[in-house]
């Protein structure tokens, strides 16, 4: 098999910007030696600055840059620094084993660039070269890699790529835009061992694109990611704009070239680190985004019936430096569209596991992960994070590890195993929080599961571990260890804080609560309620295990378990609550107490013990069995049969109605 290596370093200039078209042809005529070779790779060997007008790779070709070599783009220059060579016939053609590699240095020169990077002079819109500038473009090649070391200062994305077969690593980028841009229909990439700055994503997997930054539309499938770290905006040329480590856009094109529908399948991300807090600007991007976004040159056209799944985001850290930046978004791009019936974006098996977010850096990051779309534009079945660790912020306000302020119901979402670590948050530090999607709207997951949710040893949480503005339909949460102050604030424990909020049905179970202040609070003159089962919980230390406070109907159970209460079992201010007690040992000052200020109690109980009624009132059907510690005395009360004093009493409600004392 002929190949050969030729070191240009002799035939080309350094320092000198005039000599940028003398060296470009240099270094193609070596290229274009592959023509009677079957592979050529050129090298600059000699430590310079190399001026450099657009170079085209065709296949069976690589390109090395020495240690000390930087091989710049001239000023006022946009085409492409380098493009494969299919992508400029017509029609284009594909392009295979193609690669750039070396210590050196590639150098957009972006400071001194005056329009975005292009493939060739003149462009017309809706054309295949439209949508094509990174300053390495290589749109339709197979077995490709890069590893310059230095990817620097790129006007455009530094490389774009559509094709099968990419391998990027052990690159240190500085650049002004996407560092790697991938359009589709790519698949079989991996990414490793990559780590630096950019203006724009770090890391984009673009299935759709607005028309003028991808040429195709496409599936993006088997990326893998591993060991890179991104840390904000560069600073280049006064420019202090963040992005996110990896962007997440499917869509359907409708119009112009490459029409289509794109996906992102099957992408892991491994290893990974995002902290922007020695970042130039402020950042204002989240780490990673799903986004429904419109065109920005055709603006009917969205992204959206498109679908992102089977995702795996393992291993990582993620500094929340202020309230801008989430580890994870799924939203809508501001602006007003795509609104509803415009488009309908799908995230589904997407997993998180192993990540810690970490709030304590910034003065005010309150959410760590936000899914809120106020319109109808996306479906999420399958979300689930795993062993993670949240460490919040010092704030006098609301935060949540997830929160939804979704229009469309959000079918399964599940957080098991997350460690909330010590702050000096003085507000809710819930693990999940059920917005609204506009006022008055509830958000609404259809099946969450909130399990293994824990205080880190010596935290104490101030509030609410599951707070509502919004509804569950189906609530299930199992084997949490949550500590809080014993008493302080109200809220605390699962927290319904406004008139849409509600649990459909649900169980918590195999729980251990400690000073958890109030087990179920709503706090609302209408909400629309809970369902709730305690299964064989262990709480200690609580004052209202039940404090309801709206006109609102609460049906709560005890099964098994211990339960210490110090003030109440209830205290209803408003509302009807149904009490019910089952094989629970009670205990504490409260356990046989219930505070009515106004509406209904009624309270079952199998273990017979006593119930103090002073001051309640409360609402009994038919064959109820309540231990009294005394004659039933409360407003309303009525008494048959002549039984009086402490004793087990039957309420018959039909004939003449009242206690009857059964011994």
């Amino acid at each position: 098999m002929a190949s050969e290596i030729i070191d240009v370093s002799a035939s080309i200039i350094f320092n000198d910007p005039t000599k940028a078209a003398a060296n470009a042809t240099a270094i193609q005529n070596a290229l274009n030696s592959v023509s009677t070779l079957t592979y050529v790779q050129v090298q600059v060997n000699t430590p310079g600055i190399y001026y450099c007008n657009q170079v085209v790779m065709p296949t069976n070709t690589s390109f090395l840059l020495a240690n000390g070599v930087t091989h710049r783009k001239p000023a006022n220059y946009n085409l492409c620094m380098f493009i494969n060579k299919g992508a400029l016939q017509s029609p284009p053609v594909g392009d295979s084993n193609i690669g750039f590699f070396g210590q050196g240095t590639i150098d957009g020169n972006a400071s001194n660039q005056t329009s975005l990077t292009q493939p060739v002079t003149t462009i017309t819109p809706n054309t295949f070269l439209y949508g094509i500038q990174g300053e390495i473009s290589m749109i339709n090649v197979k077995h490709f890699e890069c590893a310059v070391a230095n990817p620097y200062n790129t006007n455009g994305f530094f490389c774009q790529y559509i094709g099968t077969d990419a391998y990027f690593h052990d690159m240190n980028p500085n650049v002004e835009r996407d560092f790697i841009h991938i359009n589709g229909p790519s698949k079989h990439i991996v990414v490793a061992r990559c780590s630096g700055f950019s203006n724009d994503a770090f890391i984009a997997l673009n299935a759709w694109d607005w028309h003028r930054s991808g040429p195709t539309v496409g599936d993006i499938v088997d990326v893998r990611i591993s060991d890179c770290a991104y840390y904000g905006c560069t600073g280049l040329a006064g420019q202090t704009r963040t992005s996110s480590l990896v962007v997440f856009l499917p869509g359907t094109r409708t119009t112009g070239n490459g029409t289509g529908i794109g996906n992102v399948r099957n992408v892991s991300v491994d290893g990974w680190e995002v902290n922007m807090s020695t970042a130039p600007g402020a950042p204002a991007s989240p780490g990673f985004a799903i986004t429904g976004d419109f065109d920005q040159v055709n603006g009917s056209e969205y992204s959206g019936v498109g679908l992102v799944e089977n995702v795996r985001i393992t291993r990582g850290y993620y500094a929340m430096t202020n309230s801008n930046c989430n580890m994870l978004v799924v939203q809508k791009t501001p602006g007003g569209t795509p609104a509803d019936g415009q488009n309908t974006l799908t995230v589904r098996n997407f997993v998180v596991e192993q990540v810690h977010c970490d709030a304590s850096v910034g003065a005010n990051g309150n959410i760590a992960v936000s899914m809120q779309v106020p319109y109808n534009t996306f479906n999420l079945d399958g979300v689930k994070f795993r062993d993670c660790e949240w460490t919040p912020s010092n704030l006098t306000s609301n935060q949540a590890f997830v929160q939804f302020g979704n229009k469309t119901v959000a079918r399964q979402v599940s957080i098991d195993g997350l460690t909330i670590n010590s702050s000096g948050a003085t507000a809710p530090t819930a693990a999940c929080f059920i917005n609204q999607y506009s006022a008055g709207n509830a958000a609404v997951i259809d099946d969450l599961t909130l399990d293994r949710i824990a205080t880190a040893q010596g935290y104490q949480m101030p509030q609410a571990w599951f707070l509502l503005s919004g509804g569950v339909n189906n609530f299930r949460s199992r084997g949490n260890n949550l500590v809080g102050p014993n008493g302080g604030s109200d809220g605390q424990g699962i927290y319904l804080v406004a008139n849409t909020a509600y649990i459909g049905y649900g169980v918590v179970c195999d729980g251990y609560f400690n000073g958890v202040k109030a087990g179920v609070q709503i706090n609302n003159a209408s909400a629309a309620g809970v369902t709730l089962q305690w299964r064989n919980c262990k709480i200690l230390n609580q004052t209202h295990p039940a404090f309801m406070n709206g006109a609102f109907t609460a049906n709560i159970s005890y099964i098994g378990g211990l339960l210490n209460t110090g003030a109440n079992l209830v205290r209803n201010v408003s509302g009807a609550t149904t009490l019910s007690l089952f094989g629970t040992t009670t205990s504490g000052s409260g356990a046989q107490a219930v505070t009515v200020v106004s509406g209904t109690v009624r309270i079952t109980k199998s273990d017979l013990a006593p119930i103090t009624a002073s001051g309640a009132v409360l609402t009994p059907q038919n064959n109820d069995l309540v231990n009294f510690a005394g004659t039933p005395s409360y407003a309303g009360a009525v008494v048959q049969g002549g039984g009086t004093g402490a004793g087990m009493y039957i309420y018959r409600g039909t004939g003449a109605t009242g206690w009857v004392k059964l011994n």
